[in-house]
């Protein structure tokens, strides 16, 4: 088991480009997980390795498999525990540019690419209340949060598709996008109307 699990987290990160920024990275781990996991309505899948091998989990599965997919991609992250509007939920922080924002992939499974959760502020992060232990100032200096919502002030702009790759296996399962792959057949883009 713990075999299959390395082995599909590798899988997984194989898709993230070099020379991405810690955006891209974190753009990819949420789409990847957004789209290949659904949400375990019988409560019974709660791992990253029953949100990642399974494909099914609860809002836990899906925050501890964002957690370990981002740190091993060079990102910043942190699994945090609170209420999702009064009831038991979980959720991340990641770091992009030395601020962190909130991103729940769980509540935006399916969503793509209108991510409601997805680099959000405290503020901006509607329904979340995070458990004493990560409302404290001591944690709130450790892992300081952006006061606006992410925007990317690059000439680019924050990518308009909800994912790409270069390795992505699983497109198969977009069946709502349409999928438009580059000349040289390196990387998928999903277009978006």
């Amino acid at each position: 088991m713990v075999s299959e699990y390395n082995a599909a987290i590798e899988n997984a990160l194989a898709g993230i480009g070099d020379d991405w920024s810690e955006l891209e990275k974190t753009l990819y781990l949420n789409d990847y997980l957004t789209v290949n996991t659904e949400y375990d309505t019988t409560y019974s899948n709660y791992s990253a390795y029953d949100a990642l091998v399974k494909h099914k989990a609860v809002c836990q599965g899906y925050a501890i498999l964002l957690y370990r997919m981002a740190l091993e991609a060079g990102l910043d992250s942190r699994f945090i525990s609170g209420l999702g509007y009064g009831e038991g939920h979980g959720w991340n922080i990641v770091e992009i540019n030395g601020l962190y924002y909130d991103v729940d992939s769980t509540w935006d499974a399916g969503q793509a690419p209108n991510y409601y959760y997805f680099l959000k502020c405290e503020n901006n992060f509607l329904g979340h209340q995070r458990s004493d232990t990560y409302a404290t100032d001591e944690f709130n200096q450790r892992y300081p949060m952006a006061a606006e919502d992410y925007t990317d002030e690059s000439e680019s702009g924050l990518p308009e598709a909800g994912f790409y790759s270069s390795k992505y296996a699983n497109v198969n399962t977009l069946l709502d996008n349409e999928a438009v792959y580059s000349a040289d057949q390196n990387k998928i883009y999903l277009a978006y109307d």
